[in-house]
């Protein structure tokens, strides 16, 4: 608790927006009030990440599977990253509409995806003219910007992970309308009600955004090689 106390005061992880951008659905989860800030209160934060932290640990030990969602540019890498340690699906270059309520259409695309690297990897192209094969590799460029994290997906995601309700809104109203469990960092402007796991901190800062994802990201990948260590001794 102490070492975890030391880091949310060095990260600055409890300061909140201007007191006026804040959202009052935010109050229980603010400690007070500093001139022009809410400060986030800490025991808060551990609550609820825990609580998070347990979630991920039940769910992954059932085989589900994570949906990393986080379309800020200075995250992107890390983003990609962290779902690919925990082996876990992501979308961090942007949120197509549909992409979860119109699954069969968008699952057509990551097939056609799929199909398009496969004739890649096995120089299949060379049967084809310059024009196609341009017209090819310029579709496989764009496939892979919106679906690189989703090749894997076979159906829907049991869990999401949907870094800012600000940026991504439209994938947490798309999880909501599917009853896809929403787990989300808050800050003090934003609405708690949308999330059915909050982990209220400072959006702001990069080095909090990144421990707590390496913190949920640690807490599915360790499951999943325990769940492969005990399989293997089957």
């Amino acid at each position: 608790m102490k070492k975890n106390f030391l880091h949310f005061l060095k990260t600055k992880m409890y300061l909140g927006y201007p007191s006026r951008f804040w959202n009052p659905k935010m109050i229980s989860f603010m400690y007070s009030k500093n001139k022009n800030y809410y400060i986030i209160d800490f025991y808060k934060f551990v609550l609820y990440l825990n609580k998070t932290i347990q979630y991920l640990k039940k769910i992954t030990k059932k085989k589900k599977k994570v949906l990393f969602v986080g379309t800020s540019k200075k995250l992107k890498n890390f983003i990609a990253a962290e779902a690919k340690r925990s082996d876990s699906y992501f979308v961090n270059y942007r949120w197509l509409g549909g992409l979860l309520t119109n699954w069969p259409t968008i699952k057509s695309q990551i097939d056609y995806l799929n199909y398009l690297e496969n004739l890649e990897k096995n120089r299949s192209y060379e049967n084809l003219t310059k024009k196609e094969i341009y017209i090819q590799r310029k579709k496989l460029i764009q496939l892979r910007r919106d679906f690189e994290g989703l090749k894997k997906m076979t159906k829907l995601p049991d869990v999401a992970i949907i870094l800012d309700q600000k940026t991504d809104m439209t994938a947490i109203l798309e999880c909501k309308k599917l009853n896809i469990p929403i787990i989300s960092i808050l800050d003090s402007n934003d609405n708690p009600d949308l999330i059915d796991f909050p982990l209220p901190a400072n959006l702001q800062s990069l080095q909090v955004i990144k421990f707590i994802l390496k913190t949920l990201s640690n807490s599915i990948r360790k499951e999943e090689k325990e769940y492969s260590n005990r399989a293997f001794k089957k």
